[in-house]
């Protein structure tokens, strides 16, 4: 048996939206990560401090996993199952914190939420279709887990906290 990997040139779902009454939810959010975020201890591959993976015990993040799920299943022609919100978490990255290349594969959705981020903070990026995305309070991208990424250093002494999810799909096998 022999398996590759081989680079192709394919279409890749990519959603991005504005999250509905943000600005209702936006302080509970930020309340939420900064009481459960620690020095990452999590994973090596972010700097900064993050919460554990599943804070979705919170009103406000809870609220934000039915929006990101929601919206998956607008576009999910095959309605096979049911979509479930498996992973998420805060992350707060000050001065030049970044995240290096990874993926959140086996997860078939993941999604980063823009929380609180100002001018300068560092660009999500998604190298191998070629996308930048400029963080924007309430914004959200929604992209395939395997899809890699990364986030450039954030400017200067500013603060970006971000939530991001992995979303599955619990299909129906009968």
């Amino acid at each position: 048996m022999k398996i590759e990997k081989v680079k192709a040139t394919i279409e890749v779902p990519f959603i991005q939206f504005t999250l509905p009454n943000f600005d209702d939810h936006r302080k509970n959010i930020i309340d939420s990560i900064e009481k459960e975020a620690i020095e990452n201890q999590f994973e090596d591959l972010s700097e900064g401090m993050r919460t554990p993976w599943h804070i979705i015990k919170y009103d406000a993040i809870k609220w934000l996993a039915d929006q990101i799920t929601n919206t998956i299943g607008k576009f999910d022609k095959l309605q096979e199952g049911s979509l479930f919100c498996n992973e998420i978490w805060g992350i707060i990255y000050k001065g030049a914190n970044n995240h290096k290349l990874h993926n959140h594969y086996p997860a078939t959705w993941s999604a980063v939420a823009y929380v609180d981020c100002q001018q300068g903070s560092g660009k999500t990026v998604w190298p191998d279709i070629g996308k930048q995305i400029e963080p924007v309070d309430g914004n959200v991208c929604i992209f395939p887990g395997y899809l890699n990424h990364y986030v450039q250093p954030t400017v200067g002494a500013i603060r970006r906290i971000i939530v991001s999810s992995n979303i599955v799909n619990n299909r129906r096998t009968s």
